[in-house]
Formats: C-alpha cells, structure tokens, sequence
C-alpha cells in the first residue's frame, strides 16, 4: 500500500522481515511490529502475512475522514469463515475479524478459465499473502535453488505419460497441482490447452513467470486447499507432489479441493511411489552426486543423502556447491508413502471413482499412477 523507509536519523528502526510463513520479506515500521511478526510466523494458526496491503477510510458522526494503513494482514487456518481473515490494525494489538471475499456462485465459462482471481494482483511489488501453511522446500522456495531447478533436472520423460493422458481424454481445461516452475503446464499450453498453475513456492512461480510463453497461463502462488473457482476437465499432480503432503490433514484437504476444481467427468491424475519398492535406499550420495555446468552461473555440484526414515515419512537433504563463490545450499525435504489401498481408500471417501491404477512408463514397477473421476 505504502513503501518502507528508512530516514536518517529516524527512531522508529524499520526494516524487512524474512518470513518462513510466506517464504518471503515482510516489511515492518518498528520493533514492536517486528517482534509482533516474529509470533505470528510461530503460531501454526497464521497461514499468511502482508503488511500494509490496503488502506482504511472512516469519516466518525460526520467528522474529518480518517484514513489508516493496518500494519498487518493476516490469514488464518480457521474452519469458521469469519474469523479467516484479521488485520493487526495498530501498535496496540487491536484486531478486526473481515469477512472474506465472496467467491462467484457459478462456474467460469470456458473461455474465463485463465482468468480466475489470483491470490496476488497482477504486477504487484507488495508481499503475497499466500494461501498455504508452511514454507516450500528450499530446492524451490529459495530463489537461487529454484532458477537452477531445471538446469539439474533436465529429463522430464516422466512428463510424456501425463500428456498421452491429457490427450487420450480430450481435456481442454487442466489444473497443474504443484505446478513448480512450470514445465507441465507450458508443455500443456504448448498444445493449445487452457491451463492454470498453482505451487505454494513464490521463487518458483517466479521462474515460471520468466519463461516465454508463460502470458498463456494462469500462475498462482498457494495450494489446492484454497483455489478460486474452476471447472477443469483434468488436474494433474506429477513428480513427487503428491508425496509432498506429508501432513494427512492437508492430503485430505487437497482431494477435496481438486474434486471441487473438477466439472463432473473430469479426472485427477497423480503418481505416488509404491513402498514395496524401498526407493529411498538409493538415496545416497554416492548414486547421486554430479556436477552440472550452467550457464550464467557456473559449475554447480548437487547431491541427495537420506536423513531419516520415520515410517511412512522419509526425509532426505539435497546439498548443493555453488563453484562460482563457493555458497553452499541445502533443501530438506519430506515425503509420505501411501500404500495402494490407501490412496483408493481416501479417493473413495472424497467422491471420486477410482478408474485405473497404472504403471508409470519411464518407471516400470516402481510407481502408482492415479486417475480418478469425478462422477
């Protein structure tokens, strides 16, 4: 709404705030304010954070209008749609509930569908208040890991299966789950595919935004537990994404959210690792180190190394040397394995018809592909 400012000689000790709510900077005018900050991005019921992101106008029994900045606004993990959203109004601790918006009654036409409201204004340099409670893994969430994601991981093969299956059930609308920086959903657009991208990690939404072409898709920076409203005739979670909800709430949450975005007959489609396989004893840095050269930014050296297998979460750490200036960076990242049974279990309970488990072709025998339909 306002920018921050530091003038000579003030005392007020603004500043930025690196948030692990939002995986961002949030500005702040004091030290109240930043210890204010410092509780709620500790508080588990906080899932998003701006500051200063609109401004209030109040004119009291016919008064002089009076205009304020809140410090603070907030989103919260509440079941209760009025107690969603808060603002931190001043230095005193005051609160306000807000209302949230309304969401549209029906369902965008086709043609509507990559322009749903995004979870922040096209062209804003203000934070984004993002609609999902923990920070990204840093492989995408940091800014300097996520612009050498696909340098590292150039073969995307296990795309083609996910595209055969676009093609093979006609769709023309598809939600990309754990869109990341936007391999699939370009691929998609490539094909004349309407396609909205949806990933909690901003650095990599950022890099998807960069690449050519990327004008044809809709990006957004959040979740599938809080997405606007579609009807999509597919959604789609490829790679380790489904794993990546480790947390069984938001799982549920997710199936929940994409049967929404689904019109009736559209399918999710998403792979997970069969545990009988044990994949994450080749976890190691010996199967996995290797040196890539990128250009713009010089020798990069990565490997994974198993940390804990605490059944069924597996954590493991990818360690990355940076040659240019010799940073090293590390992401750790956790994942669920769910028995077969299980998943079709969940799928059930959520509406869905489980239409087919496959075998993934780049992987034979070693993963779960899901597709499911809503009825």
């Amino acid at each position: 709404m306002r920018p921050f400012r530091w003038p000579r000689g003030g005392e007020s000790f603004a500043g930025w705030y690196l948030c692990a709510t939002t995986g961002r900077h949030i500005g702040y005018e004091s030290w109240l304010e930043r210890d204010s900050l410092n509780l709620l991005n500790a508080d588990p019921q906080v899932t998003g954070i701006a500051s200063q992101p609109f401004c209030l106008l109040h004119r009291h029994d016919g008064g002089c209008p009076r205009r304020h900045a809140p410090d603070c606004f907030l989103r919260l993990a509440s079941d209760d749609p009025r107690e969603t959203w808060r603002c931190f109004l001043d230095d005193h601790d005051t609160w306000i509930p807000l209302t949230p918006p309304s969401r549209r009654s029906t369902s965008p036409s086709p043609g509507n569908l990559s322009r749903p409201s995004p979870g922040k204004p096209s062209g804003s340099s203000g934070p984004a208040l993002n609609t999902f409670g923990r920070m990204a893994d840093d492989c995408f969430g940091h800014p300097r890991l996520a612009a050498i994601y696909d340098p590292l991981e150039p073969d995307r093969s296990d795309l083609d299966a996910y595209l055969r299956m676009a093609e093979e059930f006609g769709a023309c609308q598809v939600l990309d789950i754990g869109c990341g920086t936007g391999v699939f959903a370009l691929l998609l657009a490539d094909r004349g595919i309407e396609v909205v991208g949806i990933d909690p990690a901003q650095a990599s939404v950022d890099v998807a935004r960069a690449k050519p072409g990327s004008e044809r898709v809709h990006w957004i920076c959040g979740d599938a537990t809080a997405l606007p409203p579609l009807q999509v005739d597919l959604a789609t979670m490829t790679a380790n994404v489904a794993q990546a909800i480790a947390d069984p709430d938001t799982w549920q949450k997710t199936l929940r959210g994409a049967y929404e975005a689904l019109r009736p007959g559209g399918r999710l489609i998403f792979e997970t690792r069969d545990p009988a396989r044990r994949g994450w004893e080749e976890w190691t840095r010996e199967n996995s180190y290797h040196v890539t050269e990128i250009p713009g930014v010089g020798s990069v050296e990565s490997w994974v190394q198993l940390i804990e297998v605490s059944w069924p979460l597996v954590t493991f750490r990818w360690t990355y040397v940076f040659a240019a200036d010799g940073q090293v960076l590390t992401s750790d990242s956790t994942l669920r394995f769910r028995e077969r049974d299980e998943v079709e279990t969940d799928l059930v309970t959520h509406g869905y018809v489980v239409q087919d488990v496959r075998d993934a072709p780049d992987r034979p025998g070693r993963e779960f592909v899901f597709l499911a339909r809503r009825p």
